[in-house]
């Protein structure tokens, strides 16, 4: 059993929830979260050489890097599927524009993907607590079903760590929706983290799938780069210096339309 494993394994016991796993495939099952762990960095080969046992339900599929590099969000997102984290709701809490710098803040300690720059960012408080933050941004003109729509981009949504604000998202949506009167949201869902459900919820419709992302995983910190980040060095080069190439599962293209023409 590898390190990265081991600690989930010890999440799930410390909360008793009862799992089963096939160490030879990788491999946890649990009654509400099945998990594929990628050995990216403690084995040698291509990590899409572990094989996904069949199995019901949306499998997670847990990078060691990505481990590795956000323990803490992991583990808080793995509780969350579990339904184990403090509910807050959303009717509780107030809207409010915030600032680029808190914005950045809050997605580093509270988000796996890089925190960003929006054209609008808003936060969920509770009193003076910064609990969930949604960014978007400029509109665009996008073609779909034969017309044209002023389309705006939902870039990031998160909460605080261990915490799930219950029609937080809606509410952010509905606060974005009344300000700047979009006529398209269109974002994006991770495919190794979620199967969308809770944008379908709100009214999303899937509209495709982004193909996967390449990264190039370091040897010597078990870190992943994007190919721009590493320009003037070839794919050969890096491939002698132990350097591995992979590709995440992509994302799911969501869609909603908010006001007719």
């Amino acid at each position: 059993m590898l390190k990265f494993e081991e600690h989930v394994i010890a999440l799930f016991k410390s909360h008793q929830i009862e799992f089963q796993f096939a160490e030879k495939q990788h491999f946890l099952t649990s009654r509400r979260l099945n998990i594929a762990f990628v050995p990216a960095c403690s084995l040698p080969g291509s990590p899409f050489e572990a094989s996904v046992p069949a199995t019901k339900g949306f499998t997670l599929r847990l990078w060691e890097d990505v481990f590795r590099q956000h323990r803490e969000v992991v583990e808080s997102r793995i509780l969350s599927a579990l339904g184990i984290s403090q509910r807050l709701h959303g009717r509780d809490t107030k809207v409010a524009d915030i600032s680029p710098a808190l914005l950045t803040g809050f997605l580093a300690r509270n988000h796996l993907n890089a925190p960003v720059r929006a054209k609008y960012r808003y936060g969920l408080f509770l009193g003076p607590q910064l609990v969930a933050v949604a960014a978007f941004g400029r509109s665009c003109p996008v073609q779909y079903q034969g017309a044209t729509y002023r389309s705006h981009e939902l870039i990031r949504y998160g909460s605080l760590l261990n915490h799930t604000v219950v029609g937080g998202l809606g509410k952010l949506l509905r606060h974005f929706e009344r300000t700047v009167h979009p006529q398209h949201l269109m974002t994006s869902v991770d495919r190794e983290w979620s199967a969308g459900k809770s944008y379908l919820h709100l009214g999303f419709t899937v509209a495709g799938a982004s193909p996967p992302q390449e990264f190039w995983l370091a040897p010597d910190r078990c870190k992943r780069y994007y190919p721009k980040e590493l320009t003037g060095k070839a794919p050969a080069t890096l491939a002698q210096q132990g350097w591995r190439k992979i590709k995440n599962l992509g994302n799911l293209r969501l869609i909603r339309l908010v006001h007719s023409l």
